[in-house]
């Protein structure tokens, strides 16, 4: 959807990273179990169907909703409203998984160079497969044990970390072009002092 208004487009790829990140952590707070919220989870509804040929009785599940006998968590979590959590879902994760991802992938080969990229690249994509293979049963573990309010905890302050980290390092990444300039500007300068009253770099000690 940004790409095809063409807002995305425009921006840097460092700034539609940082976008993502946000618009993630956003998510997360927005969906957030608080204690302010007072509404408890809904109990699972069931009936007896009763059939008249061989005279049993079973018990059928009408409504869905959190099993105390299941799970222990269920009487101090409070319910998030199922539209605020869906509408939220749908704007969030649209817009900062595809922006994110595309940016991020293009970011990191334009910062690797003009290099045979496949090793680093492998390494780049073994490490998210690797998040997808073991992070799911670890995360339905942890669902299943403490419910979710740990796992938004978490979520919150893995996404906090990582837009701490990304302002840190944001005039690093850049691309290997771009940076190979910035270091011989900043190796000219060094060894000939300052540029000359009325000369300026051309921009380049200053990157979007």
């Amino acid at each position: 959807l940004g790409y095809s208004m063409r807002f995305f487009s425009r921006l840097k790829e460092r700034k539609c990273i940082l976008f993502s990140l946000c618009v993630m952590l956003i998510f997360f707070v927005v969906s957030f179990p608080w204690p302010f919220l007072g509404t408890q989870m809904p109990r699972p509804q069931f009936r007896h169907d009763f059939s008249q040929v061989n005279e049993t009785s079973t018990l059928v599940l009408t409504s869905n909703g959190c099993d105390r006998g299941q799970y222990s968590w269920c009487d101090s979590t409070p319910a998030i409203n199922v539209y605020v959590y869906h509408v939220a879902l749908v704007l969030c994760f649209g817009l900062a998984m595809p922006v994110g991802q595309m940016n991020l992938d293009t970011l990191y080969s334009r910062m690797l160079g003009p290099i045979k990229q496949g090793t680093m690249q492998g390494i780049f994509f073994s490490v998210g497969e690797s998040l997808v293979l073991f992070g799911p049963p670890l995360i339905n573990f942890a669902y299943q044990t403490y419910g979710p309010r740990p796992i938004w905890v978490m979520e919150i302050l893995l996404f906090s970390f990582g837009i701490f980290l990304w302002l840190l390092c944001y005039q690093r990444l850049v691309p290997a072009s771009e940076a190979l300039k910035l270091a011989n500007i900043r190796e000219r300068t060094t060894k000939c002092g300052p540029l000359p009253s009325g000369k300026n770099d051309g921009g380049l000690l200053h990157v979007d």
